[in-house]
């Protein structure tokens, strides 16, 4: 089960913005400093944008398994 995020529009925050802000923070910085031509900066960014996206996505594979291989079990 993968639930959808609910609309900023009317909400004022969702699971995302609550438990992990720096990945909006980042991706905004990242699009602002390509939005200004500032490559050095924009690159700098997105750097902490995938670190922040990567450890998002390790929190959510730990919590979808649990960790053990699967056996079977003779009979």
């Amino acid at each position: 089960y993968y639930a959808r995020f609910p609309a900023l529009a009317t909400n004022s925050t969702n699971w995302l913005m609550t438990n992990h802000p720096n990945v909006y923070l980042y991706a905004c910085l990242r699009e602002g400093a390509f939005f200004t031509k500032d490559e050095k900066s924009a690159m700098q960014w997105d750097g902490l944008y995938k670190q922040e996206t990567a450890n998002l996505q390790a929190v959510d594979d730990r919590s979808s398994h649990s960790g053990t291989v699967l056996r079977v079990k003779a009979v």
